[in-house]
């Protein structure tokens, strides 16, 4: 029996984080690819460099870098973002979802057209019961979900953001606890804890991180 039929049955949920976790999103405007190696070292000639490329010369750096351009159309505009898959996304939610006899779910704090469009356009959809986004997190719409959840975000458990969503996950830390840094470490420590894995931040580069992750998960339940 292998490790996650013999918890698959376990009552655990999983709260998964979108971006700079499973994926990495640039905007189109902001988008800089990397220098060719003759003038890296030459920051006025880099510079010059990329000015001089048309869109049609971004798309092909991206997308020879592992970049998909996808289109989101929003009430107020369209916009057009540059974005890479963790590598091991799908089989890290699949693994997840084995474990959890499919009760993960995607706990994001970005908008909820951007999330729905990153999780189809990747195929995410499959392994996911459901997605909370910004929204439902600014609204404190507890989920009904399992006594026994794991959130994995590549953010410090610390953050005002793992705050925000530990609350929203029915983990409230005490005001009390804010002032002194020392007790608020300690104090996020022994509630967060058995609830919370942080991943490496994903950057688009080859990374171990939701490897790693899976190897914590496992130690932990």
């Amino acid at each position: 029996m292998n490790w996650y039929q013999k918890y698959a049955s376990s009552n655990i949920c999983f709260f998964v984080d979108l971006d700079e976790t499973l994926i990495i999103s640039v905007s189109k405007v902001s988008y800089l690819p990397t220098a060719p190696p003759e003038i890296a070292h030459d920051f006025r000639k880099s510079i010059q460099w990329r000015k001089s490329l048309t869109p049609e010369d971004l798309d092909r750096e991206a997308k020879s870098n592992g970049f998909e351009l996808i289109h989101f159309e929003y009430p107020d505009g369209d916009d057009y973002r540059y974005v890479k898959a963790h590598p091991m996304a799908d089989r890290f939610l699949a693994e997840l979802n084995k474990i959890s006899n499919g009760q993960v779910y995607l706990c994001t704090s970005s908008h909820e057209l951007y999330a729905k469009k990153i999780v189809e356009h990747f195929g995410f959809a499959k392994h996911l019961r459901g997605i909370f986004h910004r929204k439902d997190i600014n609204e404190r719409s507890v989920p009904a979900t399992c006594e026994n959840f794991i959130l994995i975000d590549d953010l410090g458990p610390t953050t005002a953001g793992i705050a925000r969503k530990m609350q929203f996950l029915g983990k409230h830390l005490e005001q009390e606890y804010y002032s002194d840094p020392d007790e608020h470490e300690k104090a996020v420590t022994e509630l967060f804890g058995p609830h919370f894995t942080q991943v490496e931040r994903f950057d688009g580069k080859d990374s171990d991180s939701l490897q790693n992750a899976l190897n914590q998960i496992r130690k932990k339940i």
